[in-house]
């Protein structure tokens, strides 16, 4: 397959596989794969890069999610899941968690304090906003145990 490309005025590359559009990607994207136009490249390596780059999109848009506010496993894979297929989830997900960009321990716990310390929430209603939330029995037990509700009675 013959390979041309357009760039478009926002800075990304829009694709084209013999005239046809085949798909839209960043420059820095497109570039990594030292690929110009009227190079020939077979139809299996075309379709290997436009599943990297939805694979790629999916983890911007769990990096974008995330950076909002932190989310759930459970959350932010309902969320992706609406636009990407689940092999591009569930590489997105694996991605952030190796970077510790998700954690639901850890989002246990700070929720968990934040619904105590602002809504003074009692223990039964955190641990159902946190299993709400997709939270493990575990991790929102855990994070129920680690929380003083005696010292926030005081206040």
């Amino acid at each position: 397959m013959r390979i041309t490309t357009e760039q478009t005025k926002n800075g990304k590359i829009r694709v084209f596989a013999d005239g046809e559009y085949s798909f839209t990607v960043s420059g820095d994207f497109w570039y990594s794969f030292s690929i110009y136009d009227d190079d020939e490249i077979s139809p299996e390596r075309l379709s290997e890069i436009q599943r990297m780059a939805l694979v790629n999109r999916c983890i911007g848009k769990a990096y974008s999610l995330l950076a909002r506010r932190a989310h759930s496993e459970w959350e932010l894979r309902r969320k992706l899941s609406g636009s990407f297929d689940e092999d591009a989830v569930d590489q997105a997900i694996a991605q952030a968690k190796e970077l510790s960009f998700l954690d639901d321990t850890r989002y246990a716990a700070d929720l968990a304090e934040e619904l105590l310390r602002l809504k003074h929430y009692a223990p039964s209603r955190i641990r159902a906003e946190l299993l709400k939330r997709g939270v493990s029995r575990d991790d929102a037990d855990s994070a129920l145990a680690t929380l003083d509700f005696d010292a926030q009675r005081e206040l």
